[in-house]
């Protein structure tokens, strides 16, 4: 274990912006990231530490905005229900005939998530919220300009076992009522652990879903 890094206050947000940058180099990740904003003995503020979580997932769903807006655009629109959807997540039985308005990628994306952990409560309950409408994602496109609008919301990961996800859809129609999920994204590295919340947290159980 090695010694923490004391940081000026005045320094925090250039190092910080560094250490969550999922390309830096393996000697410049903190050892350590928890819900309680602790980086390698910097001690943040909890609303600091979420709002620089936030701007970091951010500039992934930027990096792929161009991406998301093709699946939008050119992907073939399909209607299902969560349990056919998501089948390899294996959503609760009460859960699974809820209606899903998807994108072929989108289910791609899910059977890939399945692969990448032998856990997936956190994707299956958030994707349960998503289709009853109980999630208010963080906007990826403008929303003041006519047409649809892309959004995001991440399901965190709540045990060691599991792994948090990005979840990007669309809302279309002359009130945006129509939802269409788009992606479904792995984090990875530092952002993972930043995505990481005590089981205390946990909304994925079949009750809360």
């Amino acid at each position: 274990m090695s010694a923490a890094e004391v940081v000026p206050s005045t320094r925090i947000p250039t190092v910080t912006s560094t250490y969550l940058d999922p390309t830096s180099e393996s000697g410049r990740t903190p050892l350590y990231i928890a819900r309680r904003g602790r980086l390698d003995g910097v001690m943040l503020r909890l609303d600091v530490w979420e709002q620089l979580r936030d701007e970091a997932t951010r500039s992934l769903d930027l990096r792929e905005r161009d991406e998301l807006q093709d699946r939008l655009s050119a992907g073939v629109l399909l209607e299902g229900s969560l349990g056919e959807v998501a089948a390899p997540l294996r959503p609760p039985a009460v859960l699974a005939s809820l209606p899903i308005r998807y994108v072929a990628h989108a289910a791609s994306d899910i059977l890939t998530a399945s692969r990448r952990t032998t856990n997936a409560r956190n994707l299956a309950g958030f994707l349960a919220h998503w289709t009853r409408g109980y999630l208010r994602g963080s906007a990826v496109t403008d929303p003041d300009r006519p047409g649809p609008v892309i959004e995001r919301e991440v399901a965190p990961a709540y045990h060691d076992d599991q792994v948090p996800f990005r979840i990007v859809w669309a809302r279309a129609g002359e009130h945006r009522e129509h939802r269409t999920l788009l992606a479904v994204r792995p984090l990875e590295g530092v952002l993972a652990r930043a995505w990481t919340f005590p089981p205390p947290m946990d909304a994925t159980t079949e009750g809360d879903a």
